[in-house]
């Protein structure tokens, strides 16, 4: 934006010198602001088209995938020290959030003497960090870069029906091919549609087989400390611990392998039964080398069961 200068009659009013400087700095001020908003304006442009166009790599993913998971330990951390009041130092909550993040199984703070609430941040934190379940965001992303080819291959889609023809029909004369391999032909769904449709079913395998296995751990175990054990034998501060209760902290730490425990003196308590340690034992190796074997599994007999 210029400014035009202008010229003015005799008649006109005049402006004093001081007025005059106003005016031209309200003027830069608004040239300045106009500036700036198309500044902006492209920048966002930018920052738009970079993210359409933007090629993910899973190099990327492993650096975001670090970057949030440093960043749920400041947030989970500071949960942790309002819930309990500030009665515990930072340092402590962040230390053992990082341990429920990265499943380290470090703590210079006992669990078992946390509040029910804040017991219960560290277990949804473990959960989500998780190495089955934090494997999710990143077929998240390749489901996204696969629907936006889909969108900018229909987009610029400029081909005729002599195009549109499948390779395998140009060798067989039209004369030959029935009119209902005709459309089954053409109702076969497009390999980007193939990806879409393996993501998601990924997706909910992952989801549903971990729910499974916590869903199994959590009654079997319940239904084992509660029938097993009396009440004085699960005491903790000398209040009664709900079996179920425990056996929910023991599954969800068991399967992420972070160590820890609703007693302050571990599963020490458990060290005679031997039911509990093998089902222990399985859960843990559920989260790790096994949960693949689990999915394949898994896959193997929906290919077996469905069609």
């Amino acid at each position: 934006m210029n400014n035009f200068d202008f010229s003015r009659k005799a008649s006109c009013i005049t402006l004093s010198n001081l007025e005059e400087d106003v005016i031209r700095a309200e003027i830069d001020i608004v040239n300045a602001t106009a500036n700036v908003a198309v500044s902006l304006s492209a920048w966002r442009a930018k920052f738009c088209k970079l993210w359409h166009n933007y090629h993910w790599r899973m190099r990327h993913y492993f650096y975001l995938h670090l970057f949030v998971f440093f960043c749920n330990t400041l947030i989970c951390g500071v949960i942790v020290w309002g819930i309990e009041q500030y009665k515990i130092p930072y340092i402590d909550c962040w230390f053992l959030s990082a341990t429920c993040v990265f499943t380290c199984g470090l703590q210079t703070y006992d669990f078992a003497l946390l509040s029910r609430s804040s017991q219960s941040i560290l277990l949804f934190y473990t959960w989500i960090s998780g190495i089955t379940v934090s494997t999710i965001p990143a077929i998240f992303i390749k489901l996204y870069r696969v629907k936006n080819e889909i969108i900018r291959s229909e987009e610029s889609e400029t081909r005729t029906s002599e195009n549109d023809v499948l390779p395998i029909q140009r060798l067989v004369p039209n004369q030959s091919i029935d009119s209902d391999l005709h459309e089954r032909i053409h109702s076969l769904p497009s390999p980007h549609h193939l990806r879409v449709t393996a993501y998601i079913l990924m997706i909910v395998l992952i989801l549903s087989t971990c729910f499974v296995i916590y869903l199994i751990s959590f009654i079997a175990m319940g239904i084992w400390l509660k029938y097993h054990y009396e009440s004085k034998a699960l005491l903790q501060s000398n209040a009664t611990m709900n079996p179920f209760y425990a056996a929910i902290v023991i599954t969800i730490t068991a399967f992420n392998q972070n160590g820890l425990s609703p007693w302050t003196s571990g599963i020490g308590l458990l060290v005679n039964d031997i039911f509990m340690n093998i089902f222990i034992i399985i859960v843990v190796m559920s989260g790790t080398s096994l949960f693949p074997a689990i999915i394949r599994g898994v896959v193997v007999l929906f290919k077996t069961i469905v069609p």
